[in-house]
């Protein structure tokens, strides 16, 4: 930003000049060569981490004892986004299909599922259940983290967290 404050100046101061006309400049050439080098500097490109992580939809056929296990689900606008069941939890992070192991219990409350890079957290934000058929569910909050991302490893999102058959 000086640097360019200083340009500009410089070139104004010369487009001054002379009462003649004449386009003279208060720098010789060799003041003015180091000026543009010195505006001219590469500046250095920022670097870009690995993306954020991100969810996208499932299958529960895709989990390990496949559809006909009972368990839990996270959905988001319609989309299914985490599946859960007594013996495998399943989410597609970044676009890799990711089995998740239960970390203590899994339930209508919630529950915290890892592996040894990512971890996701649901709870319900309320008590008031919608019951359809053999399930029930519940306005929930899921959160995801990268524990392998210093800065932006955690997405969160707002949807519904359904168990049941």
């Amino acid at each position: 930003m000086r640097a360019t404050l200083a340009l500009g100046a410089m070139l104004a101061l010369a487009a001054c000049g002379g009462g003649d006309g004449a386009n003279e400049s208060p720098l010789n050439d060799q003041e003015l060569s180091r000026v543009i080098e010195n505006v001219a500097e590469a500046r250095p490109e920022e670097k870009a981490g690995p993306p954020a992580p991100g969810l996208s939809p499932v299958r529960r056929e895709d989990l390990r004892g496949g559809a006909g296990a009972a368990g839990c689900d996270f959905s988001e606008e319609g989309r299914l986004l985490f599946a859960a069941s007594a013996g495998d939890a399943l989410a597609n992070v970044n676009g890799a299909a990711i089995h998740f192991a239960a970390s203590g219990s899994m339930g209508p409350s919630g529950g915290f599922f890892v592996t040894p890079r990512f971890s996701i957290s649901i709870g319900r934000l309320s008590d008031a259940g919608v019951a359809a058929g053999a399930s029930t569910s519940w306005p929930a909050s899921l959160v995801l983290t990268d524990r392998g991302r210093e800065e932006g490893g955690e997405v969160r999102l707002e949807g519904s967290w359904r168990c049941g058959a």
